[in-house]
């Protein structure tokens, strides 16, 4: 009879433990693929700031600004001109992966946009500063047989709907899985799905903001909705905080949906990134600062996705 009840408080002991079990909470701050920097300023000067070779924004005042973690940007002083008196503008350019449940299959490519962020600031009016915004759409894969929507929420928690069909919207009606077969690595599909252009990429209203409200870079959530679920991007913003955190990190602790700076190789259909990316976990539990391909298993992601971006959507005529 002793052994009897040992067991059954032993059993009612464990689960107590496994009900008070926990996973541990995800930093976003370390999947946010950005950091703040703020462009200095010299009298009457314009300065131009660059990453590499690309400008990524110009001002005269000093302006906070979004870079690719990691990374130094380079600063030149040109003398002033009109144009960009008293303000300036910055872009930053990200990878928006999604899973399309809460219970997915963690390839990442149920819906993957490129989005480009063109943030503008106009401090004409020294007291009363705002910041204008223009986000563009680019769809890249589905890999989803789901009705999604897609949307954008912005720090005010203003909301952009962009549509509540994306493959009838984004993709023209499109059926199957679109780009995320394996045939894409080594050369090029005769199945791929190409949207560099107008008919696929969406510009989002532009959004106007008192900068002393929602300062000088107002970061952009977007995020999907799959039947009652509205799953986030794994980013660092104030928005998240009037968000769910169940909304962006499931219960195992794997993120909904993951972002890069640029272009990422996305997984392949059905493969986990796990598999694909030997430090995805670490990097989700915040020991690494970025993830790598797996050594083992290069071929498990999308290898040639510099052909499906349009890098300067802001150049097609949007009149």
């Amino acid at each position: 009879m002793k052994k009897i009840i040992a067991i059954i408080l032993g059993v009612v002991t464990l689960t107590s433990c496994m009900s008070d079990f926990e996973p541990k909470k995800i930093d976003l701050k370390n999947l946010d693929p950005y950091v703040t920097m703020v462009a200095p300023t010299e009298e009457g000067k314009l300065t131009v700031i660059r990453i590499g070779t690309s400008i990524i924004g110009r001002t005269d005042v000093a302006m906070e600004f979004l870079v690719p973690k990691g990374v130094q940007p380079t600063y030149e002083f040109i003398p002033q001109t009109k144009k960009y008196q008293n303000g300036g503008w910055f872009s930053y350019q990200q990878m928006a992966c999604f899973e399309d449940t809460k219970n997915g299959d963690n390839d990442y490519n149920d819906f993957v946009a490129f989005i480009t962020t063109i943030v503008t600031n106009d401090y004409s009016d020294w007291q009363n500063p705002t910041t204008n915004t223009t986000v563009y759409v680019q769809p890249i894969a589905l890999g989803s047989s789901l009705d999604l929507q897609f949307g954008i929420r912005y720090p005010n928690g203003q909301i952009w709907m962009a549509t509540d069909n994306i493959r009838r919207d984004f993709f023209k009606g499109k059926v199957g899985f679109i780009n995320t077969d394996v045939d894409t690595y080594n050369k090029p599909n005769p199945n791929a799905y190409y949207t560099k252009d107008k008919n696929h990429i969406m510009r989002a209203p532009v959004i106007t903001l008192p900068i002393n409200t929602y300062s000088q870079n107002p970061r952009i959530n977007p995020f999907i909705i799959s039947g009652t679920d509205t799953i986030y991007l794994a980013i660092y913003s104030h928005n998240l905080e009037t968000t769910n955190y169940n909304n962006t990190i499931g219960g195992l602790g794997y993120p909904y949906g993951i972002t890069f700076d640029g272009s990422f190789s996305y997984p392949y259909e059905k493969t986990n990134i796990i598999g694909a990316y030997e430090d995805f976990l670490p990097w989700v539990n915040g020991t690494k600062d970025k993830i790598r391909k797996n050594k083992n298993n290069p071929n498990k992601v999308h290898g040639r996705i510099e052909d499906f971006i349009l890098y300067n959507p802001q150049n097609l005529s949007w009149n």
